[in-house]
């Protein structure tokens, strides 16, 4: 059975570890059940995956406007432009097997930076321009993923 183990999130000022306050009981807790065990520390840079209104900038703005212009749906697309722009390779017994890194593996910069590469992808094949995301309201649709995806 797997262990749900929190994450304690707070900020390093002056080489200082400072636990967000609403962190602090949560640590507290969860330490109270290790007691006597020994424990191992990992600190890092806080990742910020992509946003909820990038997700839905993507997928309600960008490839819906694509997949009109061009007949495919926004899934096709999606897959289409991950093997473009976030392709990777791995090598096993010699023989080179082409894969996509998927978009929630990438941050908010990495993210915006997929969509710009479409963008201009669609503005050269297609002549489609996409408006900026300041350019649409977000709070207009909902964008479900579909975990298959």
């Amino acid at each position: 059975m797997a262990t749900i183990i929190p994450k304690i999130k707070g900020t390093v000022t002056n080489g200082k570890l400072i636990i967000d306050y609403n962190n602090t009981i949560k640590q507290e807790k969860w330490v109270r059940t290790l007691e006597g065990k020994r424990v191992e520390v990992i600190i890092k840079a806080e990742r910020h995956s992509r946003s909820i209104p990038q997700n839905s900038y993507y997928w309600g703005v960008v490839l819906f406007l694509i997949s009109k212009e061009t007949g495919y749906t926004p899934e096709e697309l999606h897959e289409l432009f991950k093997r473009i722009y976030l392709k990777k390779e791995i090598n096993i017994g010699g023989k080179i097997y082409e894969v996509s890194i998927s978009t929630r593996k990438l941050n908010t910069e990495q993210f915006m930076d997929y969509i710009e590469k479409i963008k201009k992808f669609v503005l050269l094949k297609c002549e489609l321009e996409i408006p900026s995301p300041n350019e649409y309201d977000f709070d207009a649709f909902i964008v479900e993923e579909d975990s298959k995806l």
